[in-house]
């Protein structure tokens, strides 16, 4: 169990994938915008970059379907056009 939380097995391990996705989307919904006010753009940038590539492609797809505040789709289509 503590691999999960260790991230080891990112990519090759369905469970650990999954967590990775679930914490990551949990961040987007919930705490990006808060965190995004609070930090200059191109940290929030790069930040929603390395989030990205963490995901599965079920979970940026899940992402994208997130009924995001206005502000925080603008800045995950900028890192996502970046």
């Amino acid at each position: 169990m503590g691999f999960l939380l260790q991230k080891k097995k990112l990519r090759s391990d369905a469970d650990t994938q999954q967590l990775e996705d679930i914490i990551c989307l949990t961040f987007l919904e919930h705490y990006f915008l808060p965190f995004a006010a609070k930090h200059p753009e191109e940290k929030v940038i790069d930040i929603v970059q390395k989030t990205w590539g963490k995901m599965s492609p079920e979970g940026q797809a899940a992402a994208l379907k997130l009924d995001l505040e206005e502000e925080s789709l603008r800045l995950v289509q900028k890192a996502l056009e970046s």
